[in-house]
């Protein structure tokens, strides 16, 4: 678990300061511009993103499971075929979808407003984002995660080249915008290229081979999560789509920026999923199990205290994109209150996954999409942003409910009262301070006093602390520090 345990720090960094920064970017260009201009941002980057849904069938998910078998048998060269297979056919997919979808006779982006000047940074987002995808999960897969690090860092700064050089020069359209968030992308493969090439020279054997036979096998274990993972995007993705066609950019634009903070929680917990993905493939059912349990309140442990923060000063984090989007609040709001129940969904979709049960993702996906779906054309027309968050969230309660049955089918038994306790004290903790007058001070207590809780109730136990330690040292060090802090833990009486 130490590795493991490593790596999803490693990949936690990776996915957390893109997203910090990425806020950074988004809050340059709130403050010198408008909800207009973040609007049309909003509808490149989330279209875009339906096309990588379409254009990848999941061929970073369908991957990681082989790779993670090959890993577990240490059969290298079967990893370095696999992975470049899985690059090649991700480029032409990635084409390929481009060239239909951007025809204007199957899509046409001038009934959206939307200029087609912006084909190219739509095509960038696509192959970018599909590229990237294959590389965190090859890289997540061999339990060498330092290279995502590093790349994502360097890109994330590299964005601010082009963005302050057109603050300064006064120009900050729509287009300069979306190519300057844009150009993450450009950075990012260019260095995991890099990396990936010094990575596959230790590798002994060919690059390419096995081509077709590598191409059924990732197929074969990529199309039914693809199906899914088609029908989950229009119920997660539609919504700005339908915002923005029917109340316009502004709007939109209003939608946009707490469905961002929403998203980089979520890539807070897939640091956690696509570390553990492959690593369920590698074991047997009932350590699977095992690694279920303690991935999942592990899961709860690390983002809820997060999550309450950004709930109750929700106010306070919308004012930094500037005062035009304080009215935002009570959409960010609604969309939180979905989050406690994607962690346990997420986790479970991805062990569903690695037992081979598409049945059962498909379900997960579909008891999410229809009522999202149904729901945005009914809400939206009428109540706009509003309708929009509570169509996802509703959404989102009856996924759950669908996976508390297929979990119980499963014959799997999970700590849901541990679950509802690590989400219910720091709730309860947060609503209490929220009626003071810390102001952000309450932020820092919502969290330590969360932990003294979770400590004091013994939710956070010994193995959850070891996993924590372990984090950041050896194990040897781990045990060394776990003896201190019990110590002065045991000394405040609070362990």
């Amino acid at each position: 678990m130490s590795s493991i345990s490593k790596n999803i720090v490693v990949v936690f960094m990776a996915e957390l300061i893109p997203s910090i920064l990425s806020f950074v970017f988004i809050i340059f260009v709130s403050n010198f511009t408008g909800p207009e201009i973040v609007g049309i941002m909003g509808f490149i980057i989330t279209f875009s993103a339906l096309l990588v849904n379409i254009s990848s069938i999941e061929i970073h998910i369908g991957m990681k499971r082989h790779l993670g078998k090959s890993v577990s048998e240490k059969n290298w060269p079967d990893f370095k075929q696999v992975s470049s297979t899985s690059f090649l056919f991700t480029m032409l997919t990635s084409i390929v979808t481009l060239i239909i979808f951007l025809n204007p006779f199957v899509f046409n982006l001038y009934s959206f407003d939307i200029d087609y000047v912006f084909v190219g940074i739509i095509s960038l987002l696509v192959i970018g984002s599909n590229l990237h995808r294959i590389f965190i999960g090859i890289f997540t897969s061999a339990l060498k995660s330092s290279p995502l690090l590093l790349s994502s860092l360097f890109s994330s700064i590299l964005r601010f080249i082009p963005i302050a050089l057109f603050i300064y020069l006064n120009e900050l359209n729509a287009f300069n915008v979306s190519w300057s968030y844009s150009i993450f992308y450009v950075g990012i493969i260019a260095s995991l290229l890099l990396f990936s090439r010094d990575f596959f020279k230790q590798i002994k054997g060919k690059s390419i081979g096995n081509v077709i036979f590598n191409t059924k096998l990732i197929l074969k274990a990529s199309v039914p999560r693809w199906i899914s993972g088609i029908v989950g995007t229009l119920g997660a993705k539609l919504n700005l789509l339908v915002i923005f066609s029917i109340h316009g950019a502004s709007e939109s634009g209003l939608f946009f920026i707490p469905w961002s903070i929403l998203g980089v929680l979520i890539m807070l917990l897939s640091s956690i999923t696509q570390i553990v993905h492959p690593v369920f493939s590698g074991i047997k059912e009932s350590e699977q199990t095992i690694l279920l349990k303690r991935v999942t309140k592990f899961g709860y442990l690390t983002t809820i205290p997060i999550t309450v923060i950004v709930y109750f000063y929700s106010g306070t984090v919308l004012t930094i994109f500037s005062s035009d989007f304080v009215v935002a609040n009570e959409i960010l709001s609604i969309l939180l209150i979905s989050f406690p129940l994607l962690v346990l969904n997420d986790i479970v979709y991805y062990l569903f996954y690695a037992r081979g049960k598409y049945n059962y993702i498909f379900y997960i996906g579909i008891a999410a999409t229809i009522p999202r779906v149904i729901l945005y054309y009914l809400l939206v027309p009428e109540f706009g942003n509003i309708g929009a968050a509570w169509a996802f969230t509703t959404g989102t309660f009856i996924q759950t409910a669908m996976t508390l049955v297929l979990i119980k089918k499963s014959k799997i038994k999970l700590q849901y009262l541990d679950y509802l306790w690590l989400t219910l004290i720091p709730f309860v903790i947060g609503f209490a301070i929220s009626q003071t007058t810390l102001g952000i001070l309450g932020s820092i207590l919502i969290f330590i006093f969360s932990y003294v809780l979770f400590l004091k109730l013994k939710l956070l136990s010994d193995d959850d602390m070891d996993v924590f330690l372990q984090l950041f040292s050896s194990h040897e060090q781990s045990l060394e520090r776990k003896k201190k802090i019990v110590k002065i833990l045991k000394q405040y009486k609070i362990y």
